[in-house]
């Protein structure tokens, strides 16, 4: 493929990609498809492809089916094998370039040296190789774990006198007929390329540190037949690649959480070498001594009987120099070759070497990063706005294909592009605890897994945190990239800047439900706004909270004055942002209707229902200012029957269910979600100092800490449900008032009441 014009390289874009591998290119298409035409994609070479077009080894081949190592956007019928070697794996790529006419898209010979973030400008400043830069909004890596030779440091290697190349950068003009050849490193490349060159050597001399575990791969031609049902019989390549998926999926269980399974897979691996292999010595240094899973299991049919020939010498013994053109090992032993060829693999912890990558704040990636790879869902890191990884730290797989992880991260970038530009935010920045939380579980269950059992794998740091492997299943990584939460980020836009996480206000906060939800708030993380018109116990919970994110006040909600004073107060800290308004204050009587004080009623009302409405009305610009915002009212059970003992309060709920409904109509062009929550009775003081009849009847079975749950739950709610039925009794209540003869729930409503039917 040519280099682009220079009309392409000097046009401005708003939007880069670095890289252009299965990655870059899939994303790129991903972002045609919706709408986003403005972006550029960078690539040092002179070619696409990514890993496949550097690994061009003799045996090069991909160790995943060929249907599912390929996007499910774009299939490909005729794959001629199982597993496809490296050539039509780099011709497929290039088919889809030339098909979604990304050609225009791509700068060649564009190597990115460094990325800045301006903070003033709040732009990613790219600087390229050649002195040139480039300012974009948004910046995508996707250069991904394997892209960098990792090369043994090795005394002397300089002064070896033949040729000497990385099995990634395969010198091809070297002609290996007749030579004497050492090979370091016995990982997925070495299994593929010696068992082509060793008919070719005279002498091949393996140096191994560790063996791999090695098992039969069951590749195959596709037969004409078959190529042809893939392509006319509807469905029936689908069927195929879905078969393979689940096929590859359910070993992940074996990685994760049922890992004597795999002692199956070693017994296939040492039954083949004792098959294929039968100089004793050998077998028993092929065989590794380090659990199955740990390290990377290996699919070869020659490998076992390649090393098996006289002329290949299986070395275990560590190199400790080369001088000219012999290798010394550490027992004193000298070999003599002609040229050393290199199977150690990549740089797989290093994330994006060697570029810069420079957040806010001067903070390097390198700084980021000193204690090993981390982002969240891997992809965003904290500090970097709008920095998208692709095929980032823990986000790669022993058990599927990459690439159904990649189409996940797709949408996820997606996801967040399109909500900055609905937005009309200028960035977004993952928040610190948000990706501490989801890293902390990540890796706690990672060490609950095999690639934890003890080896020296590419997947770990040298300090043993395991930076590349997800911990579970595909379609769990998936579903947990399908949208962006809003809550996990703050947005910057171009009138006003957050300078918290994600806020919640919540109104009657001092004890009971509304303290319970501020206290599960703050351990995730959230600013909690907790007022109230009890000073008392605001003081009590001010002073026993330690976590610096909890901001109290008074508050009468029946005071629009005191709104508005209360959230200035709290937007002051949040910088205007308020991703939640909870509004929970609220009375409740009880008694005969007639016998309680129209005064009493119309305090109730005017907490309940008033309270709410000036509560709506004063946080309404703060909520439309921030993505995604939602309210969140408190009703009642209520609202399915008219107690007599509870007739204000019931009608007041009946209003609030109202006043919900028509807000999220009324809202929703403001992309804000108004919801209610319906419990029956909570184990609340105000609930226990009543003495009605429905009360003793019902009984109370709802604790504060559930309704708590669920207005955490309800933050990344994405339907369009607005009524929530909390508990089972209400949920009963609700099937029985919507089935039942009207005349039976006049009478189950005078039962409740204690009424004699």
């Amino acid at each position: 493929m040519a280099v682009t014009t220079a009309e392409n390289n000097n046009k401005k874009h708003s939007i880069a990609i670095i890289g252009s591998g299965f990655g870059g290119l899939g994303m790129a298409i991903q972002l045609k498809k919706a709408g986003f035409t403005n972006f550029v994609i960078l690539e040092k070479s002179t070619r696409v492809g990514g890993t496949w077009r550097d690994n061009t080894y003799p045996g090069a081949a991909c160790d995943v089916q060929s249907h599912l190592y390929s996007y499910s956007f774009e299939p490909k019928h005729d794959w001629t094998r199982r597993f496809s070697p490296q050539a039509e794996i780099q011709a497929y790529i290039e088919h889809c370039v030339e098909k979604y006419q990304l050609a225009e898209h791509i700068r060649f010979a564009a190597e990115v040296t460094q990325a800045t973030f301006n903070d003033s400008e709040l732009q990613w400043l790219v600087e390229l190789s050649s002195g040139e830069t480039l300012m974009v909004s948004s910046l995508i890596t996707a250069t991904g774990q394997l892209n960098q030779p990792a090369y043994p440091n090795i005394p002397g290697l300089d002064t070896f006198t033949g040729t000497m190349f990385h099995s990634a950068r395969w010198n091809h003009n070297y002609n290996l007929t007749g030579k004497r050849v050492a090979v370091v490193g016995t990982g997925a490349s070495a299994i593929q390329f010696v068992p082509q060159i060793v008919p070719l050597v005279s002498e091949l001399k393996l140096f191994q540190r560790s063996g791999a575990w090695v098992i039969p791969k069951p590749d195959k031609a596709f037969t004409p037949w078959k190529q042809w049902a893939f392509k006319h019989i509807p469905f029936a390549d689908r069927a195929y690649r879905g078969l393979i998926y689940l096929k590859n999926e359910a070993r992940g269980l074996a990685f994760t959480r049922f890992s004597w399974v795999l002692g199956f897979i070693a017994w296939r691996a040492k039954r083949m070498a004792a098959r294929d292999v039968t100089d004793l010595a050998k077998r028993k240094q092929l065989i590794p001594t380090y659990n199955i899973g740990c390290n990377r299991i290996l699919m070869a049919n020659d490998w076992y009987s390649s090393v098996d020939q006289a002329h290949v010498d299986l070395i275990t013994d560590p190199i400790t120099e080369v001088q000219g053109n012999t290798v010394h090992t550490e027992s004193g032993n000298s070999y003599q070759v002609d040229a050393i060829i290199f199977g150690t693999g990549f740089k797989a912890t290093d994330f994006l070497a060697p570029i810069t990558i420079t957040g806010r704040n001067g903070q390097s990636l390198n700084q980021a990063w000193q204690d090993g790879a981390e982002a969240y869902k891997g992809i965003s890191v904290a500090g970097f706005p709008n920095l998208f990884i692709l095929y980032g730290p823990n986000t790669n797989l022993s058990h599927n294909s990459i690439l159904y992880m990649l189409e996940s991260q797709f949408s996820y970038v997606l996801s967040c592009l399109k909500t900055l530009k609905q937005r009309g935010a200028a960035c977004m920045d993952v928040i610190p605890e948000r990706q501490a939380e989801f890293v902390d579980t990540l890796q706690s269950r990672l060490n609950k897994s095999v690639w934890a059992s003890g080896c020296s794998s590419w997947y770990t740091t040298e300090n043993g945190k395991n930076v590349a492997n997800w911990y579970g299943f595909t379609f769990s990584f998936r579903r947990l990239t399908k949208q962006v939460n809003l809550a996990d980020y703050n947005f910057t836009t171009a009138n006003s800047r957050f300078t918290a996480g994600p806020a919640i206000f919540i109104s009657g906060a001092a004890t009971g439900i509304g303290r319970a939800t501020a206290e599960l708030f703050l351990q995730h993380g959230w600013w909690v706004g907790a007022f109230d018109i009890n000073e008392t116990a605001l003081a009590d919970f001010q002073a026993t909270n330690t976590s610096g994110r909890l901001i109290t006040g008074l508050l009468d909600v029946t005071q629009p004055e005191q709104w508005q004073g209360a959230m200035g107060q709290f937007m002051e800290v949040t910088g205007g942002r308020l991703d939640v308004l909870f509004n929970n204050a609220g009375v409740l009587c009880s008694g005969p209707f007639i016998d309680t004080p129209l005064a009493q009623h119309q305090q109730l009302m005017n907490i309940n229902v008033n309270g709410l409405m000036a509560g709506c009305h004063t946080a309404f610009p703060y909520l439309q200012n921030t993505p995604a915002a939602r309210v969140i009212n408190m009703s009642s059970a209520s609202t399915l029957y008219g107690q007599p003992s509870l007739a204000t309060y019931s009608a007041s709920k009946f209003a609030v269910r109202a006043l919900t409904e028509a807000l999220n109509i009324e809202w929703e062009q403001h992309n804000i979600k108004v919801m209610d929550i319906m419990p029956l009775f909570v184990q609340t003081n105000m609930v226990n100092n009543m003495n009605a009849q429905s009360i003793k009847t019902l009984g109370v079975r709802l604790q504060p800490a559930h309704i708590a749950q669920q207005v955490l739950a309800l933050t990344t709610y994405k339907g369009t449900k607005v009524h929530w039925l909390i508990g089972t009794q209400t949920k009963l209540l609700a099937i029985a008032s919507k089935l039942t003869p009207a005349f039976l729930n006049h009478l189950s409503n005078k039962w409740i009441a204690g009424e004699r039917p």
